[in-house]
């Protein structure tokens, strides 16, 4: 794995930190890396969606990190009805007790919550400008619209969103499976149905050193 994601770091990134650099990156470093990670997995894992949003992974060594949905993956269909969108959010710690992950409900709960500004609706809004402006035409318009059709008014009835929420983790000593598995449960309390909550964690050794090796493109 690690070695998957060298090599895609180096057709990705325009240069590698310095010792220096990975060693000030702090928690924006690594949770950028994280949603690298998370978003190669899925790319591999999901080859069938077809539209992909994910502004830090793909810029993983930027010292800031915007404020979105980590990644929004769309899959587009022959049949719009078979139309769906995966709302991936992202975690990265290398805490043992994964604590962090639970700020994965939080994220979620965003998604229909009060402050209209981080609605689901209003941060699909610059994937719809991309469709009208940057595919232009007919199939942008098309593309545009079928997106904001998935979007009910709340979990309940919005059954072509699915939620992938996603920890990056430290694999010695923790138990991500419980703790996804409350994860899940929690959100499917919320209204969210379980056929919509696919629950992730990826666990890699030594998981602070080896972002900074990834930082500096080191094996």
């Amino acid at each position: 794995g690690h070695d998957a994601m060298l090599i895609w770091l180096t057709d990705t990134v325009e240069r590698f930190l310095t010792e220096d650099e990975a060693k000030g990156g702090g928690n924006i470093l690594r949770g950028n890396i994280g949603e690298s990670i998370a978003f190669c997995v899925s790319h591999f894992h999901d080859c069938q969606s077809n539209r992909a949003h994910a502004v830090n992974a793909l810029r993983p060594l930027n010292s800031v990190s915007v404020q979105d949905i980590d990644i929004v993956w769309i899959c587009f269909s022959p049949d719009p009805a078979d139309d769906y969108a995966i709302v991936q959010e992202v975690k990265t710690t290398s805490g043992v007790t994964l604590s962090y992950a639970n700020e994965l409900i939080a994220d979620y709960d965003k998604l229909y919550g009060t402050n209209l500004d981080l609605t689901l609706r209003s941060r699909f809004k610059p994937l719809k400008k991309d469709f009208l402006y940057k595919i232009g035409g007919d199939q942008g318009k098309d593309f545009s619209d079928r997106l904001f059709a998935m979007v009910g008014s709340g979990p309940d009835n919005s059954p072509k969103i699915k939620l992938r929420p996603t920890v990056v983790h430290e694999l010695a000593g923790t138990n991500p499976q419980a703790k996804m598995t409350s994860i899940r449960n929690t959100l499917i309390g919320k209204g969210w149905t379980g056929a919509a909550v696919e629950a992730w964690s990826i666990g890699l050794t030594n998981l602070d050193d080896r972002l900074h090796r990834l930082a500096r493109g080191m094996n």
